[in-house]
């Protein structure tokens, strides 16, 4: 369904439903480790997502189209839109050194500890690492429409370039706190393993 959007916004939309899709496998795994890494690939998707909707709603803001068929050429005028858009692209996808990678690595690890004695949860593993490329396809997609290749016709007159720096420096903090996070996984798997050990009992 993302791959099939040619609006923008919609592209960002859509791909929440898959990205969701990972922390509800790392949860239904119930290991512990599968929990955690579930927790802490969703907090790396909320930041990959604002990322990846910021930049689209600063194409928006800045062109005053939604259609990515009608764009192109766009890393020429706003290189930094152009850089962070690839970074969002990166984030969702799970690519080193982000905190996704992370959160994914141990994720997947918990699932596949689960998978050693079942072997639904083996299948479902699996698949689930192999979707991943279903979301490098739709992400980098969208960039190369969006900002790679000839300017697009009726945009080469147009007073196109990046936004001012206060739209741009939050989220470049933000693409820092996530690789902060991705070389240094532990400080946030200290915070989630004492609540998660403590409740999977109940479970």
């Amino acid at each position: 369904m993302t791959l099939a959007q040619t609006d923008i916004k919609r592209v960002a939309a859509c791909s929440t439903i898959s990205q969701i899709a990972y922390s509800m496998l790392g949860i239904g795994a119930l290991t512990a480790v599968s929990i955690e890494g579930g927790m802490f690939f969703f907090l790396s998707h909320i930041m990959g997502k604002t990322i990846f909707f910021s930049t689209a709603g600063i194409v928006v803001y800045v062109t005053h189209i939604r259609n990515i068929d009608q764009m192109g050429g766009l890393a020429a005028r706003m290189p930094i839109t152009a850089l962070l858009f690839l970074s969002g692209a990166m984030m969702l996808s799970g690519f080193p050194p982000f905190s996704s990678f992370a959160a994914e690595w141990i994720l997947f690890t918990g699932i596949f500890e689960r998978g050693a004695t079942d072997p639904l949860a083996l299948v479902v593993g699996i698949l689930g690492v192999a979707a991943i490329l279903l979301t490098v396809g739709y992400t980098f997609l969208a960039a190369k429409k969006i900002f790679f290749g000839p300017l697009a016709a009726g945009l080469e007159k147009a007073h196109i370039k990046d936004p001012p720096l206060s739209m741009s420096v939050p989220l470049i903090l933000l693409i820092c706190l996530s690789v902060a996070m991705g070389l240094y996984p532990r400080a946030v798997m200290d915070l989630l393993r004492p609540v998660i050990s403590g409740a999977l009992p109940l479970i």
